[in-house]
């Protein structure tokens, strides 16, 4: 079993990428199309903050919990922070990649009402064996609210 990397800050997440350094300490999107490797094939991961992901073409495994996920084209994944998701090695080439994150801290949230409801959204915690299946509508209203963040 590999060791788990724990990421405390979205500037932990943008070194571990080998992303250019972040505009903002508490947020950051990532296009997966740009993610170089920088970490070893087979990892555990693990987060002080919140992840929103997408993915197409998606050629490595997800556990999430003690499950696998059914990660398949078009899914989105919610996790909430200190959950562990364990992925192995992704075959694609960076270039062919598909996808994006949004990663944001809980400390972005806490001055406002959101912040208190969090813990009541049960996608960040919804069902560990299964991503978020989209329809083409929903997957265009996610990418158009990314790109515009």
């Amino acid at each position: 079993m590999s060791a788990i990397i724990h990421l405390s800050s979205i500037a932990d997440l943008c070194r571990l990428l080998r992303l250019p350094n972040n505009t903002h300490p508490l947020v950051a999107v990532v296009d997966f199309g740009q993610v170089r490797e920088a970490y070893p094939a087979s990892r555990r991961i693990t987060t002080d903050f919140y992840s929103v992901m997408f993915k197409n073409d998606c050629h490595n495994t997800v556990k999430y919990g003690r499950k696998h996920l059914d990660f398949q084209d078009g899914s989105l994944i919610c996790m909430a922070p200190h959950q562990i998701l364990e992925m192995d090695a992704d075959e694609g080439d960076p270039p062919n990649r598909r996808g994006w994150g949004l990663f944001f801290h809980p400390d972005l949230l806490r001055a406002g009402s959101l912040g208190e409801k969090m813990k009541s959204y049960s996608f960040f915690t919804y069902a560990v064996t299964e991503a978020l299946h989209l329809s083409d509508k929903e997957k265009h209203i996610l990418r158009d609210c990314v790109q515009k963040i």
